[in-house]
């Protein structure tokens, strides 16, 4: 089974992290770099999904030291198994670099917004930023790092372990009724633009636009935004 046959067909829907293009949730611009501002949905997407909690994917690009099954799977909180029957690979695969890997996680509402919980462990020089931006690919933010901390201080220390709540959302009942039935957190690189991303999926350009209230197909997306997609 190919990775693409996974995937598809699929409608697009761009929720970015650093440049926040939404259509289930406001716009706040570059809101996410603020880690100082939780006056927005920085803090994740709101639960106003018909379910509270489903099966939801992200999107993954292999880079060291997550390259393995079982790294990515630890890291993002995915079970290995699932993790390597849905990219057709055994459990015990490295990934090249930058290969794009599919990763299945549970996502549910916790207070008013949906999440995927992963553990992650602070390493030296470590900051909510980097940790969101760097180790978790723009598919947490740093504000939302730091909502999980009882301190709700930014201040976090070598050996600390975190809750990192992943970017995720269950479809609404909207959704729902045009058979749509997971989202795909795909995190943007430089250059992509709504309509090659649509058809790198194999996914309807103009559905893609009228979820992401875009009128242009060949905007280009800014870097370390992610991407919301559509599966039926």
């Amino acid at each position: 089974m190919s990775f693409r046959s996974v995937v598809s067909p699929l409608v697009l829907f761009i929720l970015c992290c650093c440049s926040l293009i939404q259509a289930q949730q406001p716009y706040v611009g570059r809101g996410t770099t603020k880690c100082s501002n939780t006056k927005n949905s920085t803090l994740g997407y709101s639960c106003n999904g018909l379910n509270r909690s489903c099966q939801a994917y992200l999107i993954f690009r292999s880079q060291p030291p997550y390259t393995t099954v079982a790294s990515i799977s630890t890291l993002l909180g995915s079970d290995p198994s699932q993790l390597s029957q849905i990219n057709s690979v055994s459990e015990t695969t490295s990934f090249p670099t930058n290969q794009l890997v599919l990763v299945p996680v549970n996502c549910s509402c916790s207070g008013d917004y949906f999440q995927a919980n992963a553990s992650y462990v602070v390493q030296s020089g470590n900051t909510p930023f980097v940790i969101a931006n760097n180790t978790y690919q723009g598919l947490s933010t740093c504000q939302a790092i730091q909502s999980q901390k009882r301190t709700r201080t930014v201040d976090i220390f070598s050996g600390e372990t975190l809750t990192v709540p992943l970017r995720c959302a269950c479809p609404t009942k909207n959704q729902s009724d045009l058979g749509i039935r997971y989202l795909l957190s795909y995190l943007i690189t430089w250059g992509d633009e709504v309509s090659t991303v649509s058809v790198r999926f194999g996914a309807d350009v103009g559905r893609a636009l009228e979820a992401n209230e875009i009128t242009n197909a060949q905007i280009t997306l800014s870097f370390s935004q992610t991407l919301k997609v559509f599966k039926f």
